[in-house]
């Protein structure tokens, strides 16, 4: 860590507060990453066992990493189920740690790349027996619909505003554009980059050893020892084994401050999923989260009226989604950061309306692998008029209205009907970089270079002025400790409220998904408004 960085860390009082009491403290602490792990978390109901985010493993290291008792650091990763940025993140918390003189132990089943980067911060790498390394990636993926949706009669009709602004092709085009394409392989090129420089910084594989591993694309426990990319093959319980032999070892302690008085709070916000204006029931049957309006207003709303909270963290991960919901909920950002210091942790991606949301805040961070800007806009409509020839079946639409039929599923836009959506674009893409100009002080001419719908990994955006600084979660909470110069604080975790009736409801908020399909699906045919949306969603 940096000099500053280690001093903020020092000003932080912490202790241990086991799950189960002990007489002593503990010197091991066990992490377990697998399927369920979210980047919002949840409070525990009467019903429901409470969820731990991401965040929130993030900064039980952190506390463990400054914690004197704490010697050694056991992650168990079954699967990660985010993104390379959010496997940026931890690999850079556990560095820290062993920087720091803790002892990490990694426990891996199979693992893909980004488990594997996760990993490769430790000081010893054990694969479960039958378990294997595939160091395939990383990629993007997407699905283009045109061919499947001419095949039935239907039309996707979308104008965007950007050279960039891939969102449409989704229905519009059968592969990619040459800019989308471009875009895609530079970022793809600058990941596979980062990538590497972390694996090999721990000096575990040189880069003969690294490459010669690449090529095989997938590799038995034998062959991930040969090109020394485990220490062992054992069982994550034989590794718990070893340990306990030497060490006490508890199940994720919760650790807190010593104080027994009120200590100044910074309140930590996720933001995943959707950006919608109200919350879609429907949605939540194909998958993922939503981020409302309605939802985050309460949250920020909780944070800004406790006058314990010094500064809040809004961790976002979202490829963006409703032009009006995302200009309301960065209302309530800008509205925020009039009282307390506001920053962003950027996830996996925080793009188009993702990241509008985080224009306005006091300080922006992002990992080196954090897909970011795509600042753009499009709106259009499914034409089924095709289709409805194909199974005799006739809309009527009766109106005065000069234009009754523009958002009509029925038919094809007219040339005045196509203007006037044209025009619209045209004025939320202005407006969109006014904005970033305005809340990131940029001349409008530097924004528009950096607009145009292209999507940026962190170090570019950072280079661009997207964003502040390259860093995590805990490093955007320790800027938020500089900020409001605090000494020492407690972390404060803000959670959406829950409704009893949902937990019930098979149309309640369903796990996350990664069926981009289904997404850019219901993004395209359930609105009739302008959208601020990137797709694909992350680097895999």
């Amino acid at each position: 860590p940096s000099e500053s960085h280690q001093v903020l860390v020092n000003h932080a009082q912490f202790s241990p507060r086991p799950r189960e009491s002990s007489l002593q403290p503990p010197s091991s602490i066990t992490i377990t990453l697998d399927s369920s792990l979210k980047e919002r978390g949840q409070a525990g109901s009467f019903f429901s066992a409470p969820e731990e985010s991401l965040a929130e493993k993030l900064w039980t290291i952190e506390e463990a990493t400054y914690h004197p008792a704490i010697k050694t650091i056991h992650v168990i990763i079954d699967t990660f189920p985010l993104g390379m940025g959010a496997a940026a993140e931890l690999h850079d918390s556990l560095w820290r740690a062993r920087q720091e003189g803790k002892w990490i132990q990694v426990s891996l089943g199979s693992a893909r790349l980004k488990e594997y980067l996760i990993a490769s911060a430790a000081h010893s790498i054990s694969l479960a027996p039958s378990g294997s390394i595939e160091l395939v990636g990383p990629k993007s993926e997407r699905y283009y619909l045109k061919g499947t949706l001419d095949q039935i009669g239907i039309e996707g009709e979308f104008i965007a505003k950007g050279a960039y602004k891939s969102a449409p092709e989704t229905f519009t085009a059968k592969k990619a554009s040459p800019k989308s394409k471009e875009n895609i392989v530079q970022n793809l090129t600058e990941a596979e980059e980062e990538i590497k420089a972390l694996i090999l910084k721990s000096g575990k594989i040189d880069l003969k050893n690294w490459e010669q591993a690449r090529k095989l694309g997938i590799l038995s426990g034998e062959e991930a020892l040969k090109f020394k990319l485990i220490d062992s093959v054992a069982s994550s319980d034989q590794v718990k084994t070893q340990l306990s032999q030497k060490n006490l070892s508890i199940e994720t302690p919760k650790l807190a401050s010593d104080s027994l008085s009120l200590p100044p709070k910074i309140a930590v916000i996720v933001a995943s999923g959707d950006i919608v204006r109200e919350k879609i029931k429907l949605l939540g049957v194909f998958g993922g989260d939503q981020i409302s309006p309605e939802k985050m207003k309460p949250q920020i709303e909780r944070a800004k009226s406790d006058p314990t909270v010094k500064a809040v963290v809004i961790r976002i991960s979202s490829g963006g989604g409703d032009v009006l919901a995302s200009h309301l909920i960065a209302n309530l950002v800008q509205d925020l950061k009039q009282t307390k210091p506001v920053v962003i942790s950027m996830g996996d991606v925080a793009a188009s309306g993702g990241y509008f949301i985080s224009a306005p805040a006091s300080s922006v961070f992002a990992s080196p692998l954090t897909l970011t800007g795509s600042i753009g806009v499009f709106s259009g409509k499914p034409n089924f008029s095709e289709l409805f020839k194909k199974i005799d079946l006739n809309k009527e639409i009766i109106s005065l209205s000069p234009y009754p039929n523009l958002f009509s599923e029925a038919t094809a836009w007219t040339k005045e009907e196509r203007e006037i959506i044209e025009r619209q674009v045209n004025q939320y893409y202005q407006a969109f970089i006014a904005y970033v100009s305005k809340n990131r002080d940029l001349p409008l001419d530097k924004v528009e270079q950096s607009a145009q719908g292209r999507v940026w990994l962190g170090r570019k955006a950072k280079q661009n002025q997207l964003i502040d600084e390259l860093g995590g979660v805990v490093d955007a909470i320790y800027q938020a400790q500089s900020l409001a110069q605090l000494e020492s604080f407690q972390i404060k975790w803000i959670y959406p409220s829950t409704n009893l009736l949902e937990e019930f409801s098979p149309f309640g908020e369903a796990k996350q998904s990664n069926t981009s399909f289904l997404k850019d699906l219901r993004l395209g045919l359930l609105s009739d408004e302008p959208f601020l949306y990137w797709t694909p969603e992350n680097l895999q």
